[in-house]
């Protein structure tokens, strides 16, 4: 092959246009040939041995610190593309589909975790109107693997949610309607009742109006 820069994802994985030049040709070279070859070259030592660092292909090779430099300068200024971003999340999407976290992972991911703007609104108003809710969304409670935001201290199995929408419909795999039935689906069937509170209703009247019909 001619020397040059190639781009190798068009070489790996997919079917030759053309078939390689000794296919069906057996051994090509004959056998003497072959074997003069093989004894000129015993007891010779490969011209790369000893030679630190060299390998002729580039697997366990290693950037120097100058090139790793140099390759960190080029992307420092070059935004991704919308079609890399995509691909970036539906990559993400995928791995976490076929390797979910588990509750033990959830907990101590959410440990030191403090109110979002959105919650921290939630609980100030439910301290001013002193609603029977508490916050548990650092991994205070669970149902599964789910962990809701609040829920009821009175003894009465309902949940909260609080959540912008935009949020939810771009980064959750089924969308927003997709990510409630989920959520609903699962607290049902502990005989959970959970209650939905997208941005524009996390305010004083609407959720005084909400959880005081409950």
């Amino acid at each position: 092959m001619p020397t040059g820069i190639y781009d190798h994802s068009m070489l790996r994985g997919r079917p030759r246009s053309t078939p390689p030049w000794n296919k069906g040709k057996g051994e090509y070279l004959p056998k003497e040939v072959r074997e003069r070859i093989n004894e000129s070259k015993r007891g010779k030592l490969p011209w790369n041995k000893g030679i630190k660092g060299y390998s002729t292909s580039w697997k366990g090779g290693h950037h120097s610190e100058k090139t790793k430099e140099k390759l960190r300068e080029q992307h420092l200024d070059k935004p991704l593309s919308e079609n890399h971003k995509k691909k970036i999340r539906t990559g993400v999407k995928r791995f976490r589909k076929e390797h979910p976290y588990s509750k033990e992972l959830v907990k101590k991911m959410l440990r030191r975790r403090t109110p979002s703007g959105l919650e921290a609104k939630m609980i100030s108003i439910i301290e001013k109107l002193q609603l029977p809710y508490k916050f548990v969304g650092d991994g205070k409670f669970f149902i599964e693997n789910k962990n809701p935001d609040f829920i009821n201290c009175n003894g009465e199995k309902i949940a909260i949610e609080v959540f912008n929408k935009f949020q939810k419909q771009k980064f959750r795999d089924n969308g927003l309607e997709g990510w409630k039935q989920e959520r609903q689906t699962l607290f049902n069937k502990y005989g959970w009742k959970i209650i939905f509170l997208d941005e524009t209703r996390v305010n004083e009247k609407d959720v005084s109006r909400i959880l005081g019909e409950d």
